[in-house]
């Protein structure tokens, strides 16, 4: 969403969540960034709300985060037609 035209407000959706687990687990976002191979920035992006993830990459931060599939799962609930990871059967 932008405001006035120019900038963008950040959305409260996907990443207040990895945001918050990553701090729980003391992680920096550089830390993160190794762990799911995507750059600092990028996910400095989703956790500000300025950009939606990918599937690969909520499926990556899960994994890293220790997150059990709830992230996924997350992502999911909010994009109807998608399958969370741990349900699919390929």
């Amino acid at each position: 969403m932008v405001l006035g035209g120019s900038v963008p407000v950040p959305s409260t959706t996907f990443g207040e969540e990895p945001r918050r687990r990553r701090l729980q687990a003391g992680l920096s976002l550089t830390a993160l960034s190794g762990a799911v191979h995507y750059s600092k920035a990028q996910l400095s992006r989703v956790e500000r709300g300025l950009k939606a993830p990918g599937q690969d990459l909520v499926r990556l931060c899960d994994a890293a985060l220790g997150a059990d599939g709830a992230l996924d799962a997350g992502v999911v609930a909010r994009r109807p037609g998608l399958v969370p990871s741990h349900c699919d059967n390929r």
